[in-house]
């Protein structure tokens, strides 16, 4: 005799509903902006650009050299004193190839900085709005076939018991249902994997 341990019956998930969370855009930006560790990473790159342009500007200032004398047995002046003093030329074109090539570098890691944040942006858009689609999904069949599970199942097995339902037909219900419940839960997975892809985005746990 077929005994209903025959079966495995899938588990499925206990939900009465799946609510959009209430966030504000410009928060999730600013937050994304603040955490990414990409974005903290090129603006550190541009702090340090920064510091390097300012240290080659310092060097625009010529080098003095100074230099003293003494010549004791001179043949022209025995006991000769002198003073030097020595500057590069040329004076104002001093290190002007480093400046350049700081300006470069620190205008090249701007513009990096400036397309993560953009690209921080467009993440937590795309993750948003993969939530919203999903959120808004009618799970009422869903909900209500998990939410009388048990009964339904009771009830096939009892007519297949009365003997007014063959085995194909119970296995067809079996398989039929299994469908519906793995389709279920792909769906409830997705909903929280979307969840965690706005966290992810974002670069904190917004939501949890």
């Amino acid at each position: 005799q077929l005994q209903p341990s025959s079966f495995i019956i899938p588990d499925m998930p206990v939900i009465n509903k799946i609510e959009l969370p209430d966030v504000v855009m410009d928060s999730l930006y600013a937050t994304a902006i603040q955490n990414r560790p990409d974005i903290q990473n090129n603006a550190q790159q541009v702090a340090a650009s920064n510091w390097y342009l300012k240290y080659n500007k310092s060097l625009i200032a010529p080098d003095l050299d100074v230099s003293l004398q003494y010549d004791k047995a001179s043949a022209s002046y025995p006991g000769y004193t002198g003073f030097g003093v020595a500057l590069p030329l040329p004076l104002w074109n001093f290190n002007q190839g480093g400046i350049k090539q700081a300006k470069a570098a620190l205008k090249q890691n701007e513009v990096q900085l400036d397309a993560s944040k953009l690209k921080a942006i467009n993440d937590v858009n795309e993750a948003y709005e993969k939530l919203v689609q999903l959120s808004h999904l009618d799970l009422h069949v869903q909900i209500k076939h998990n939410q009388s599970f048990d009964k339904f199942m009771s009830g096939i097995y009892d007519i297949f018991q009365k003997k007014e339902m063959t085995l194909r037909d119970l296995v067809i219900f079996m398989d039929t249902y299994k469908q519906q419940a793995s389709n279920f839960n792909n769906y409830i997975a997705g909903y929280y994997t979307a969840r965690e892809n706005l966290n992810m985005a974002v670069g904190k746990d917004v939501l949890k």
